[in-house]
């Protein structure tokens, strides 16, 4: 698994399509900017999985859950992932809302705060980990 960080409009999904030779044929992107659900399963297999917005998930799942539960959530997609078949790439894509200024409302911080010990746990499962700033990586895993 990959996962690929970075601040938001820093080119993070650029950066994946240009890294990977990504098509409609051989993958398949799903968007949590988009509303879009993340699949219960990872069928059709194709070769790679792309999630984008992982922080947008968090959000939405907060609405739902509380912390314990949104983690447990993740981390059992994070377990299922793991055991994707050699010819698949899951490539995780999440834009960084910790740094600025603290929010002000309890929602915000608590969001903010189980983003990043979501963005830790997956960054401690992945194979490889990247953060885009300005459309150039740095690879920190």
């Amino acid at each position: 698994m990959h996962f690929v960080t970075g601040g938001a409009f820093n080119g993070k999904s650029n950066w994946v399509r240009k890294t990977y030779p990504i098509n409609d044929q051989n993958s398949t992107w799903v968007s949590g900017y988009a509303g879009e659900l993340i699949p219960d399963s990872l069928l059709p297999a194709t070769e790679y999985w792309i999630v984008s917005g992982i922080e947008q998930y968090v959000k939405d799942w907060l609405i739902a859950c509380d912390e314990k539960a949104v983690r447990e959530k993740w981390l059992g997609k994070l377990t299922e992932w793991s055991c994707l078949d050699g010819d698949q790439t899951m490539i995780l894509i999440g834009s960084d809302i910790s740094k600025g200024i603290v929010p002000a409302s309890h929602e915000e911080r608590l969001w903010r705060d189980v983003t990043g010990r979501i963005f830790q746990d997956t960054a401690k499962i992945c194979d490889r980990v990247d953060v885009i700033w300005y459309g150039i990586n740095i690879q920190i895993k």
